[in-house]
């Protein structure tokens, strides 16, 4: 059992930093914001 939940959790961490990749192209691209970057990392965390 514990190897499907690290599974889970290896697939959604990999599923954020590509996400969080890709956001942080696009909104380097209107304007840096850390607190942005920060916030979503932060909500990302506590839904998974």
């Amino acid at each position: 059992m514990k190897w499907k939940i690290l599974i889970k959790l290896l697939y959604l961490v990999t599923l954020f930093a590509v996400a969080a990749y890709k956001w942080d192209k696009e909104s380097q691209l209107i304007d840096s914001d850390p607190k942005i970057d920060t916030s979503t990392i932060q909500q990302a965390y506590h839904e998974a």
